[in-house]
């Protein structure tokens, strides 16, 4: 049966999951690239999840891509993926002409 420890029991317990990554920093739109057991200790598709789940926190948007033993991230708001897209203009068409016999 599970016991509640004393307060002079008590062991000092690692926050497992709780590392401190400077997500304001990370954030602030520029393109960071991150070394994977260096920058992030965790597997990359966790650490993706965070990204996303820290974007979602902070009203952006990111993305992140695999590169070698590097992952880079960017965010971007959302009036900056809002922005419009740059279309190119067609030539109207040509008429046609028939010739009359």
């Amino acid at each position: 049966m599970a016991q509640k420890l004393l307060k002079k029991d008590e062991v000092k317990l690692n926050r497992v999951g709780r590392a401190s990554y400077p997500w304001e920093k990370w954030m602030d739109g520029s393109q960071w690239k991150l070394k994977i057991g260096e920058d992030f200790t965790v597997p990359v598709t966790s650490f993706r999840a965070l990204v996303s789940s820290t974007a979602k926190r902070l009203a952006v948007k990111a993305a992140t891509h695999l590169e070698g033993d590097h992952l880079i991230l960017q965010s971007f708001t959302e009036e900056a993926k809002a922005a419009p897209k740059k279309t190119v203009k067609k030539p109207a068409p040509k008429k046609r002409t028939t010739k009359k016999k």
